[in-house]
């Protein structure tokens, strides 16, 4: 059985399921080069078809994660290509005005694509014809669903009926579930997100892969107003909220309270909802004049503060009602790892999972799995998400041979991981393009900068030579199984191989690795590295290891500021070559950078 699932809103990727279990997964961005694209997948899919050889008729559904979509936001691609001054420029111009009862522009962003050329795309699976303009409502709604089955039917070459159409929130809690090696039964799973087919909060008993759905509400403003912070900070929404959470814990306890009280009477925790109290019409003018007073890390901490205490009082109401104690939890909420350690050291949580990426892009995986399940068919769990593409070792080989790689590079062959390793040991820094692809926001090890942990200026230096990151950013960790108990402190033994969650870290060998955690709080948000799931960066681990004592590497994503995560060889070349890096590995390849003379001379 063959299942293509999409998500074409912001984050736009496609996943493959093949007999079972998902074979292939990827993000639209990596093949545009544009951080969170919002549109169809068509190149993700044109990989995916011609990898796999995949003819229309071996295809049995294209499985589509939401059953609706607004068409001039996905016209445009908005939240691919809004920028800051944008975002700010839509709350004043078009929803200032208009939430608060005064006259306002209704095509406000249909002007902006009629006007502006980078709203304009000519790659477009979609067709937007003029008639969409003439209705409204679910009316619209239900059309632009009839013209996208349509396109989609052309575009691949199989009958309209083979394309259908899933609930957002399902969605995600079948990716939260069915991604888990080790479910338990029965199993809470619940997600918060912004918005999705009219819900932001769900709540399901699972049992023996039956789904109850306990509580929903689309009342749940913790997304939103998190979102909208972000936004108030000078910051991109959809985008940029892990910045407000790495920023959160820099403020004073007191502080973040004040900003927490301001925001107390918006939502409250009803039974096993969050629904609406006293919240403003206007979030973002509510924002800039209640904070207008605070400074901005206790703005940040205030609501971090305040998302998880509400989050925190619903997870107990949970348990209160279904006196169940595994979780699972999905949702764009669930990539606050801060969160997520918060309510997995709850006392009555027994297990709490978070699959690496629960934001939308991962909607894909967890509409196939709901297609799947509407089968009957087996859906086996994501030990391991390097579900992208792999090297491409012919176009590796052309490629050294280009003069812009002879005249700068030193290019050496047949690199071990002992070598790789020494070189990190050394105290340099190293870009490694290696296996398949990861799937989704964090660098797993296959397209990562890797650095000794225990470096002194480490984070200093990679931010100067790459990462331009804001100097109150975390990096993370790659830690081997066989270190993790020594270096963080996971009581409860929850699964850590996604950088989903955060813990603690234990002081004994801290200096060892401090350069992967948070500076201000010494928390670590890790990855834990198995043998099975990735031999060969764990054979790196080990080598480093077996060189410093230290069995952990400071892992931090392959890109330059703004762009996605690379792709490929010439994506990280282009990485290389622009920044101060002088160390790229690609498989057992190694790139130096020669020095100046020897550029000069040759």
């Amino acid at each position: 059985m063959i299942i293509i699932g999409i998500y074409d809103d912001h984050n736009a990727s496609a996943a493959l399921y093949k007999d079972g279990e998902i074979v292939f997964a990827a993000q639209e961005e990596r093949f545009t080069g544009r951080k969170n694209e919002e549109a169809f997948p068509r190149y993700t899919i044109e990989h995916i078809l011609k990898t796999y050889n995949i003819r229309p008729e071996d295809i049995d559904e294209l499985a589509i994660a939401g059953v609706h979509h607004d068409y001039v936001d996905l016209m445009m691609r908005k939240h691919s290509v809004f920028t800051i001054r944008d975002y700010i420029e839509e709350m004043e111009k078009y929803w200032k005005p208009k939430l608060s009862g005064q006259e306002f522009d209704k095509d406000y962003n249909l002007n902006l694509f009629k006007t502006q050329k980078r709203f304009q795309h000519q790659d477009d699976v979609y067709e937007y014809p003029e008639s969409l303009l003439k209705l409204s409502g679910v009316e619209q709604l239900e059309e632009f669903n009839r013209i996208r089955k349509r396109c989609i039917s052309k575009f691949l070459g199989i009958p309209e009926d083979r394309v259908r159409f899933y609930d957002h929130h399902s969605c995600h809690i079948y990716y939260g579930y069915y991604s888990n090696p080790r479910k338990s039964n029965p199993t809470i799973g619940f997600t918060i997100d912004a918005f999705g087919d009219n819900r932001n909060q769900t709540v399901w008993k699972i049992e023996g892969d039956k789904f109850q759905l306990l509580a929903d509400t689309k009342e749940c403003e913790l997304a939103r107003v998190y979102r909208t912070v972000t936004l108030y900070l000078g910051m991109r929404p959809y985008e940029h909220e892990y910045k407000v959470m790495g920023l959160a814990p820099y403020a004073k306890e007191e502080h973040a309270e004040r900003v927490a009280d301001e925001l107390s009477e918006i939502a409250q925790v009803n039974g096993m909802r969050i629904v609406h109290q006293n919240r403003p019409r206007d979030l973002f003018q509510f924002m800039k004049e209640r904070f207008q007073y605070y400074r901005f890390d206790n703005v940040a901490a205030g609501v971090q503060m305040w998302l998880e205490k509400t989050a925190t009082e619903l997870l107990t109401n949970i348990h209160r009602e279904t006196g169940i104690r595994n979780y699972v939890f999905s949702g764009g909420v669930a990539m606050n790892v801060k969160l997520n350690k918060i309510l997995a050291e709850q006392d009555f949580v027994d297990d709490f999972f978070v699959c690496g990426s629960s934001a939308d892009e991962s909607l894909s995986i967890g509409v196939a799995y709901m297609a799947a399940r509407a089968r009957e068919a087996a859906c086996k769990p994501l030990h391991h998400l390097y579900l992208g593409p792999p090297v491409d070792q012919n176009g590796v080989t052309e490629f050294l041979k280009e003069d812009a790689v002879q005249s700068r590079y030193e290019v050496r062959r047949g690199v071990t991981n002992k070598d790789v390793a020494k070189i990190l040991a050394d105290g340099h820094v190293v870009a490694r393009v290696a296996g398949r692809m990861e799937f989704g926001a964090r660098a797993l090890g296959n397209r990562s900068i890797l650095a000794d942990p225990g470096k002194e200026d480490v984070v200093k230096e990679i931010n100067e030579m790459i990462k331009k990151r804001d100097f109150w950013m975390p990096f993370a960790l790659s830690v081997l199984d066989s270190f993790a108990d020594k270096y963080i402190h996971n009581p409860k033994g929850l699964q850590a191989r996604f950088m989903a969650n955060a813990f603690d870290t234990k002081p004994e060998h801290y200096e060892r690795f401090r350069a992967g955690t948070h500076p201000y709080d010494r928390s670590v948000r890790p990855q834990v590295v198995t043998k099975d799931a990735n031999p060969q960066y764990y054979s790196l681990i080990e080598e480093f290891a077996a060189l410093t004592g230290t069995g952990a590497l400071l892992n931090t994503s392959l890109n330059l500021h703004g762009l996605p995560l690379v792709n490929d060889h010439r994506q990280a070349f282009h990485v290389l070559d622009n920044s101060g890096l002088d160390f790229l590995l690609i498989e057992d390849v190694l790139l130096v950078r020669k020095k100046t003379g020897e550029t000069q001379r040759t």
